[in-house]
């Protein structure tokens, strides 16, 4: 009854070189997707500065100066709580490490 539903045959046929040829496949297929990647976002990359550019001298808008992108923000959490977190995380890792470290020294390593 089994025999009645398949009657596919499977014929595998497998040469010596076909490894060497299956990597080398695999490294053509590779190399082209990593080029088609770099060119397309080379492509989008001056596409995008390009449609910006024409769009602030449409506006008479300059970007603003390099130095003034680079503003350090403000702090979120204050200097308290920042050394109270430096402070539980010490703690913590010399909890963690602690019988490493006296194992250790009790080997003179």
């Amino acid at each position: 009854m089994g025999d009645r539903y398949c009657n596919v045959r499977v014929v595998v046929v497998v040469d010596p070189g076909g490894r060497a040829t299956l990597l080398q496949n695999k490294l053509w297929a590779f190399l082209l997707g990593a080029g088609t990647a770099g060119a397309a976002y080379i492509s989008t990359r001056k596409q995008i500065l390009s449609t910006a550019s024409e769009v602030a001298n449409a506006w008479g808008i300059a970007p603003p100066p390099a130095h003034e992108q680079a503003q350090k923000p403000a702090p979120i959490f204050g200097p308290d709580i920042r050394a109270r977190v430096v402070r539980l995380w010490n703690q913590s890792v010399d909890s963690v490490f602690e019988p490493l470290i006296s194992e250790l020294s009790k080997r003179n390593l």
